[in-house]
């Protein structure tokens, strides 16, 4: 007779390994199609993991009011959302991405990193980009260093606030493109 789904969690939560490996098995062709999708090696292996944790860590008394096909849907859902996450993830790191870190410049201004001259000259180098227009390089240091809206810097230099943001924006692309070549 197979037992309930809430029972074998209920006996995973109290380090029964045999339900463990009952539930990893009712989900083991779920993981093998998860983790092709994922392509990278060990993604198998990062869901199981996944699982395991997510199983040790869930609230019983929020479960037994779910009906077995709604425990099923709520750890495929799960699985699903983590094999979502470790392809961004994995994606990310394969392409050589790098999300650029806007906030250091922001922090030039801090009285705390504003004797850390790597950061200043770091900072400056990026706002002095060749690849950047002296009407980029103005807004951006308006934006990330004065702290100005989007609305005020467009009232000062007397452009649209959606011009504003799309120089903004393009002059982000140029230094995220430059940083991510140099860190290559």
């Amino acid at each position: 007779m197979e037992k309930s789904l809430y029972n074998l969690i209920t006996r995973v939560k109290q380090n029964d390994e045999d339900s463990l490996l009952t539930i990893i098995n009712k989900f083991n062709l779920l993981i093998k199609k998860l983790s092709r999708k994922m392509v990278y090696e060990g993604a198998e292996t990062d869901l199981i993991i996944y699982l395991i944790q997510m199983l040790r860590k869930l609230d019983l008394d929020k479960l037994k009011n779910f009906s077995e096909g709604g425990l099923v849907k709520y750890i495929q859902v799960s699985l699903n959302n983590k094999a979502i996450d470790h392809c961004k993830k994995y994606y990310l790191i394969k392409n050589n991405e790098m999300v650029l870190d806007i906030n250091i410049i922001q922090q030039n201004f801090d009285t705390s990193v504003k004797n850390n001259i790597d950061n200043n000259l770091f900072i400056d180098e990026l706002l002095n980009l060749k690849a950047l227009t002296e009407h980029q390089k103005l807004i951006l240091k308006y934006y990330y260093l004065c702290e100005y809206s989007d609305m005020q810097i467009a009232n000062k230099l007397k452009i649209s606030r959606q011009a504003v943001h799309k120089t903004r924006s393009y002059g982000l692309k140029i230094i995220k493109n430059y940083v991510t070549t140099k860190c290559s």
